[in-house]
């Protein structure tokens, strides 16, 4: 059994290294993104009221497997490869490169 939240995989559409492990309708590559907010949240399902599973940093990068219509994006964190749902406007095309590191 796979974990979802770990998993970029759904009924209708999944990452392309997964075919042959797991049905989808269509499978995609994904586009590499950024956040560009200082905190992002990441959801389970497309609404700001879905359970909150994780939250991406200002500059972590992701896998954009879907944007819809509603303004959100589909992706998947490079950190630490939690999948779920992110305000599509706080995703910059591309990775971007890390300038400073607070710790």
């Amino acid at each position: 059994m796979r974990d979802p939240r770990l998993t970029p995989a759904r009924a209708d559409l999944a990452a392309v290294h997964l075919r042959g492990l797991v049905e989808a309708t269509r499978f995609v590559e994904g586009e590499p993104g950024t956040i560009n907010a200082p905190i992002a949240p990441l959801r389970r399902t497309p609404r700001a009221d879905a359970p909150l599973d994780s939250e991406a940093l200002m500059g972590e990068q992701v896998i954009v497997y879907e944007r819809n219509d509603e303004g959100w994006a589909w992706v998947q964190l490079k950190r630490d490869c939690y999948v779920g749902y992110v305000p599509a406007d706080m995703i910059a095309q591309g990775f971007q490169n890390t300038t400073h590191r607070v710790r």
